[in-house]
C-alpha cells in the first residue's frame, strides 16, 4: 500500500507541474549545449556583430547609448510608473524598425490595436490625429511609403506565453513587441 501512494504521489506531483506548462520549451527535459572556444570565435563575434544584423534604436539618443541597436535575439524591457511614454517609445522603436524592412508583430493587452493602429500612421505620416481623420487615406499611404505594412498588431487577453508562441510561428516577426 505504501508503495502505491508513494507512486500515487510522484504522479500527482508530474501532473500538478504539467499543468502549469505555457510553452514547448517548458516540456524539453533535455539540456542544449553550444561549446566556443577561440577556433570558432572569430565567425563567432564577427557575424554576431555584424552591422547589418544589429536592429537599430530609435530614438537614436537610446540606441547611441546601447551600442547603436541589438542584436536578434537580444530582449529590451521598458518599464516606468504610468504616463510616462512607454507606448509612445515602443511606437517609435517600431516605426525605425518597419521603416527599415524589419517585420515587427506587436501583441497587445492593454490598449486595442485601433490606438496603436492610429498612433503608428500619425508617427510615419507625421500629421497630427486630427490631421489623419479628415485625410486618412493620404495619411495611410505616407505612413505606407514608410514602412507600415511591416507591422502586425494582434490583441490578445491576457498575453500569455502559450498564446503568443503559435502568432510568432504564423507570422515569423524580426521583432516581438
Amino acid at each position: 500500500v505504501n508503495a502505491d501512494q508513494s507512486v500515487q504521489d510522484e504522479l500527482l506531483t508530474e501532473l500538478s507541474s504539467l499543468k502549469s506548462v505555457q510553452t514547448l520549451d517548458q516540456l524539453s527535459t533535455g539540456s542544449k549545449e553550444e561549446v566556443y572556444t577561440t577556433d570558432n570565435l572569430d565567425d563567432l563575434i564577427l557575424k554576431s556583430y555584424d552591422v547589418s544584423n544589429m536592429l537599430k534604436i530609435y530614438p537614436t539618443s537610446i540606441g547611441d547609448r546601447i551600442g547603436g541597436g541589438v542584436l536578434p535575439g537580444q530582449h529590451i524591457v521598458i518599464g516606468a510608473v504610468p504616463n510616462l511614454g512607454k507606448s509612445g517609445m515602443v511606437v517609435t522603436m517600431v516605426s525605425g524598425f518597419a521603416a527599415r524592412g524589419r517585420h515587427t508583430l506587436i501583441v497587445c493587452n492593454e490598449e486595442p490595436p485601433s490606438v496603436y493602429w492610429m498612433r503608428f500612421i500619425q508617427a510615419m505620416s507625421g500629421k497630427t490625429k486630427e490631421y489623419v481623420l479628415e485625410n486618412y487615406h493620404e495619411c495611410k499611404a505616407l505612413a505606407q511609403a514608410k514602412g507600415l505594412d511591416n507591422i502586425i498588431i494582434v490583441g490578445v487577453s491576457p498575453g500569455t506565453p502559450y498564446q503568443v508562441e503559435p502568432l510568432i510561428e504564423k507570422y515569423h516577426p524580426d521583432v516581438l513587441v
